[in-house]
Protein backbone atom coordinates (compact mmCIF):
# COMPACT_ATOMS: atom_id res chain seq x y z
CA UNK A 1 0.00 0.00 0.00
CA UNK A 2 1.08 3.41 -0.77
CA UNK A 3 -0.06 6.65 0.92
CA UNK A 4 0.60 9.90 -1.50
CA UNK A 5 0.04 13.49 0.37
CA UNK A 6 -0.17 15.32 3.12
CA UNK A 7 -3.84 14.96 5.20
CA UNK A 8 -2.97 17.68 7.55
CA UNK A 9 -1.94 19.87 4.97
CA UNK A 10 -4.09 18.91 1.60
CA UNK A 11 -7.20 17.17 3.59
CA UNK A 12 -6.80 14.83 2.00
CA UNK A 13 -4.63 11.51 0.93
CA UNK A 14 -4.67 8.81 -1.88
CA UNK A 15 -4.20 5.47 -0.74
CA UNK A 16 -2.66 3.34 -3.72
CA UNK A 17 -3.09 -0.71 -3.26
CA UNK A 18 -5.38 -0.64 -0.38
CA UNK A 19 -8.21 -2.43 -2.41
CA UNK A 20 -8.35 -5.21 -4.85
CA UNK A 21 -10.11 -4.48 -8.23
CA UNK A 22 -12.57 -7.19 -7.44
CA UNK A 23 -13.27 -4.60 -4.00
CA UNK A 24 -13.26 -1.73 -6.67
CA UNK A 25 -15.64 -2.96 -8.83
CA UNK A 26 -18.15 -3.94 -6.04
CA UNK A 27 -18.20 -0.28 -5.01
CA UNK A 28 -18.14 1.11 -8.26
CA UNK A 29 -21.62 -0.79 -8.98
CA UNK A 30 -22.85 -0.09 -5.40
CA UNK A 31 -22.51 3.38 -6.17
CA UNK A 32 -23.66 3.46 -9.67
CA UNK A 33 -26.88 1.54 -8.14
CA UNK A 34 -27.17 4.01 -5.50
CA UNK A 35 -27.00 6.30 -7.87
CA UNK A 36 -29.64 4.70 -10.37
CA UNK A 37 -32.35 5.43 -7.30
CA UNK A 38 -32.02 8.45 -5.76
CA UNK A 39 -34.46 9.19 -2.78
CA UNK A 40 -36.35 12.09 -3.30
CA UNK A 41 -34.47 13.73 -0.82
CA UNK A 42 -31.46 13.39 -2.87
CA UNK A 43 -29.56 16.24 -3.59
CA UNK A 44 -26.74 16.55 -6.65
CA UNK A 45 -24.07 18.18 -7.33
CA UNK A 46 -24.42 20.68 -10.10
CA UNK A 47 -28.29 20.44 -10.72
CA UNK A 48 -29.85 23.05 -12.35
CA UNK A 49 -32.77 22.50 -10.33
CA UNK A 50 -31.03 22.87 -6.87
CA UNK A 51 -30.87 26.29 -5.98
CA UNK A 52 -28.88 25.72 -2.81
CA UNK A 53 -26.64 23.34 -0.57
Amino acid sequence: MIVEGDFWRDGAVCVRGAFSSDEIALAERAIEANLASLSPLAKRCGSTTTTSW
